[in-house]
C-alpha cells in the first residue's frame, strides 16, 4: 500500500478455520488457524486525518469508518438486486457516487466532484438570484426533464438588484438544471461502462437528495439505458432520498456482527467493549408510602389495640411516584410513534 494512503474499512469476503474455506462467520468455531480474505478500502492519509480532527474538534469521538456506497447497497436493495448486480447513483449536494454492488459485495465505485450544489449555483448565476432563492425555486419548481415541465407555468423570482419580480417558466429552469444533471451522467457513465455494469439485471438505483427532482428518474433512463427507480427510507419521518445515507451508515454499524466489529477493532486500535445484561437481575418494587387521614386517630387506635393484633389503619395507599395521567400517555405514545 502506498505511504500516503491510509486503510478506512476491511470488509470480509471469507474466512479460513484450519484450512477449511468459505466460511463466512467463524463466530464460536473451534480451530488452531484462523485466516481472512477480504478487500480492504484506503483514503488519502490526509484526508482521512482532517475528518478526524473535524469530529474531534466538534467533541465527539470517532469511533470507525463506515464506506457510504456498501451501507447504502446494504440497506436499500433487496436481497436479489445485492446478488445479481445493481447500480446506486447517491445524488448528494457535494458530489455523485456511483456504487455497483454485486454478489452483495462492493465491486466498484466512481465518485463525480459535482452535485446537487452546483445545480443550485447554475440557476442562481443564470438567474442572477441568491443561493438561498435559487434552492428554493430548484426544490418548489425544478424538473431535470425540460419534457415534461410546462412552458405556461410561471413563478416570480426576485433578481439582484432589481426592485421589482421577474416570471420565469417551469421549462425554462428545467433546462438550467438538465445541463448540469446530464454531465453528471455522463461522467459516471464513462467510469461505469468500461466495468460491464450496465448491463446488470438489477438496474439502476438513485438516491440523495437530488433524486427528488421531478423527472429525473426519466433522464437517467434515456442516458444509462437501464430500468431506473427512485430509493428512500421506508421509515416514518426519513421518507425523502436526501436521508438515505445518514440512515444507512447508521443502520450498518448498528448491525455488525461480533466478527465485524473484531475485524474493524484490527484497523483501528479501538478496544472492543461488551455489555452484559444479568436477566436474572430483578428490579425492586416500588417501596409504597402509607399516609393516615387523621393521624390523631391513628394514635388512639393503636393505644386501644391489644398488642399482639395489628393495628386497623385507615387510610389510602399511594405510589411515591404520582401516576399518569391519561392524556399525557396519549401524548406520549403519539410521540413515539411520530417521532
Amino acid at each position: 500500500m502506498p505511504p500516503e494512503r491510509e486503510i478506512i474499512d476491511l470488509l470480509p469476503a471469507e474466512f479460513i478455520v484450519d484450512g477449511f474455506d468459505g466460511i463466512k462467520d467463524p463466530y464460536d468455531m473451534v480451530g488452531v488457524r484462523l485466516e481472512m480474505r477480504g478487500i480492504a478500502f484506503t483514503g488519502p492519509k490526509t484526508i482521512v486525518h482532517n475528518i478526524k480532527m473535524a469530529v474531534e474538534r466538534a467533541g465527539l469521538k470517532l469511533r470507525e469508518f463506515v464506506v457510504a456506497p456498501l451501507a447504502i447497497g446494504r440497506t436499500i436493495l433487496t436481497d436479489g438486486e445485492q446478488d445479481f448486480g445493481t447500480v446506486v447513483i447517491d445524488l448528494g449536494a457535494g458530489q455523485a457516487t456511483a456504487a455497483v454492488i454485486h454478489d452483495h459485495q462492493l465491486k466498484f465505485a466512481a465518485v463525480d466532484q459535482e452535485g446537487g450544489d452546483y445545480i443550485t449555483k447554475d440557476v442562481s448565476t443564470v438567474l442572477n438570484i441568491s443561493m438561498a432563492d435559487a434552492e428554493k425555486i430548484k426544490r418548489d419548481y425544478g424538473f431535470a426533464n425540460p419534457l415534461q415541465a410546462s412552458v405556461n407555468n410561471e413563478f416570480p423570482i426576485h433578481p439582484v438588484g432589481k426592485s421589482e419580480a421577474t416570471r420565469i417558466s417551469e421549462k425554462y429552469l428545467a433546462e438550467i438544471i438538465e445541463a448540469r444533471v446530464e454531465q453528471i451522467f455522463t461522467n459516471l457513465f464513462k467510469q461505469l461502462q468500461p466495468t460491464g455494469a450496465l448491463d446488470m439485471p438489477g438496474g439502476l438505483v438513485l438516491t440523495g437528495g437530488s433524486a427528488a427532482l421531478a423527472g429525473i428518474k426519466e433522464l437517467a433512463h434515456q442516458m444509462f439505458g437501464m430500468s431506473v427507480k427512485v430509493m428512500a427510507p421506508t421509515e416514518i419521518g426519513l421518507r425523502h432520498p436526501s436521508y438515505t445515507t445518514g440512515y444507512a451508515v447508521a443502520k450498518l454499524a448498528a448491525q455488525q456482527t461480533m466478527t465485524e466489529r473484531v475485524v474493524k477493532q484490527a484497523i483501528s486500535g479501538n478496544r472492543l467493549t461488551a455489555v452484559q445484561q444479568d436477566e436474572a437481575t430483578q428490579t425492586e418494587p416500588k417501596k409504597r408510602s402509607l399516609f393516615r387521614k387523621n393521624e390523631e386517630k391513628q394514635e388512639n387506635d393503636m393505644n386501644t389495640k391489644p398488642s399482639n393484633e395489628e393495628p386497623d389503619l385507615e387510610g389510602e395507599y399511594f405510589d411515591e411516584e404520582p401516576k399518569e395521567k391519561m392524556t399525557d400517555k396519549i401524548k406520549g405514545l403519539f410521540a413515539n410513534f411520530f417521532d
